[in-house]
């Protein structure tokens, strides 16, 4: 039996300028615009983003032999994740001013998420001589839910589901000539549902059509759901 914990606690401060987005864009000085922007003219947008990461975990292990060359192994973890997330909005008064900032006037946001599973393991060892072993086993993993907190401050975009996975696996392991020959094979089956992935979110119009001249995002997305 074994019992493992994990916190953490982070915070990162982008103070990106508006240039690096929309060079072209021309910031309101005084009455009017003032053209072309440049890096030292340029807003800064300052953004924090806060993210609390806690994750209880206990585990064991149990082997059972089932004859003098046949043993099960069953193994198991009771994992706990839980993630808070703060993101606040850009300082910067362009943000107000013009849609393809990429922080369009939108209000920061806190979410909160968690996550409970058991995540089991089983493994069949047949030892058919003193230098030869087939072996199966069978287990579940799981990468816990998450958030894109880089440039999405949507929470119905920024949060991701948990992934979730069953593994299969069967194979040999084989010595020969003393142990001067090592020969070993396997064969792997995953199986995959909600798999996070790295995507595009491509920027949207108004009408909510893709628009060709916007800026798009690259986040963490599930692949049902992308």
């Amino acid at each position: 039996l074994g019992f493992n914990a994990f916190k953490e606690e982070a915070e990162n401060l982008n103070r990106s300028r508006f240039w690096y987005l929309t060079p072209l864009v021309c910031p309101f000085v005084g009455s009017g615009p003032v053209c072309p922007v440049s890096f030292d003219t340029a807003a800064r947008a300052n953004k924090t983003v806060e993210r609390d990461t806690t994750s209880y975990s206990l585990f064991g292990l149990m082997g059972i032999d089932l004859s003098d060359n046949v043993k099960l192994t069953l193994e198991g973890r009771y994992i706990y994740d839980e993630i808070k997330i703060y993101s606040n909005t850009s300082d910067s008064i362009q943000d107000a001013l013009f849609d393809d900032f990429i922080y369009p006037g939108t209000p920061g946001f806190r979410d909160k998420t968690s996550a409970t599973n058991l995540v089991p393991r089983v493994s069949l060892d047949w030892f058919v001589s003193d230098n030869a072993m087939i072996y199966t086993s069978a287990a579940k993993g799981i990468k816990p839910p998450t958030y894109n907190t880089t440039d999405l401050i949507d929470p119905a975009v920024a949060a991701v589901d948990k992934e979730k996975l069953w593994t299969y696996e069967v194979g040999a392991k084989t010595s020969w000539d003393n142990n001067r020959v090592i020969l070993n094979g396997a064969l792997f089956y995953n199986d995959y549902k909600d798999q996070q992935v790295l995507v595009q979110f491509p920027a949207l119009d108004a009408d909510g059509e893709v628009d060709p001249d916007g800026q798009p995002r690259s986040g963490t997305a599930n692949a049902g759901n992308v």
